[in-house]
């Protein structure tokens, strides 16, 4: 959705594991394109097929579509971020879909974890370390940012 970077998250600390409409590329060369051209040509009156400028691909936003693999910057980076975070927190998921779906499980058992959800999902409630704020997820986010005095940000 986009959010993180919304709110300041350099794009280097982030692991997009199912992509982002942040960016867009030509799937036959990878040529990078700019998310807005393509957001604009797709809602204009003559609503097109964006095409490569350099050898007429098919362009289509940075997202992993059902069937594609995962961003290999995911592969990278999840075995160390499971064993060096300082928290990990999951929120509005059922942790079904796998291969992320399974990130929860693998962080180290030091970690706490923090699930904000309407119901609880996976692993979480198991270790002794875990927090589960089970409910409407953006009534317990605005709750979280009242008790934790971020609401002048």
């Amino acid at each position: 959705d986009g959010l993180d970077r919304m709110a300041g998250i350099p794009s280097e600390l982030l692991v997009e594991a199912h992509g982002s409409f942040s960016d867009a590329h030509c799937i036959e060369c990878r040529a990078r394109y700019d998310v807005e051209d393509i957001r604009n040509l797709i809602l204009s009156e003559q609503a097109d097929i964006p095409r490569c400028k350099t050898c007429d691909g098919l362009v289509k936003p940075d997202i992993v579509f059902f069937g594609e693999q995962l961003p290999d910057r995911f592969h990278e980076l999840y075995p160390r971020d499971t064993r060096e975070a300082d928290l990990v927190i999951v929120a509005g998921t059922s942790l079904a879909v796998m291969p992320v779906g399974m990130l929860p499980n693998l962080v180290q058992r030091r970690i706490p974890r923090l699930l904000i959800n309407r119901e609880r999902s996976g692993s979480f409630g198991q270790r002794s370390n875990d927090v589960l704020l089970l409910g409407e997820i953006e009534d317990t986010v605005s709750s979280l940012i009242d008790v934790l005095g971020w609401t002048e940000e």
